[in-house]
């Protein structure tokens, strides 16, 4: 009765297909595995630096457009009061 218990406790359990097992290739399977779990430390600082060039962009227009508007109305209050 033991000897099946015994069994079933030295059994490993099967592992996690890839997301690239449905190719029949196994090395072309292990080679598309292996490249797609992290992108390169160069596409990382790529995406990192266009991310915060992006940031900077946005926010030094949005301070130049307050400022412009800014001088508008004030010029047209200027205008009106003359």
């Amino acid at each position: 009765m033991d000897s099946g218990g015994a069994r079933d406790q030295g059994s490993l359990p099967p592992p996690k297909p890839s997301k690239f097992s449905v190719y029949q290739n196994a090395a072309l399977s292990a080679a598309l595995t292996s490249e797609s779990l992290r992108p390169s430390n160069y596409a990382l600082l790529c995406i990192f630096s266009f991310s915060s060039a992006s940031a900077s962009a946005f926010a030094l227009l949005t301070i130049i457009s307050k400022y412009e508007l800014l001088y508008l109305i004030l010029s047209v209050v200027i205008t009106l009061e003359n």
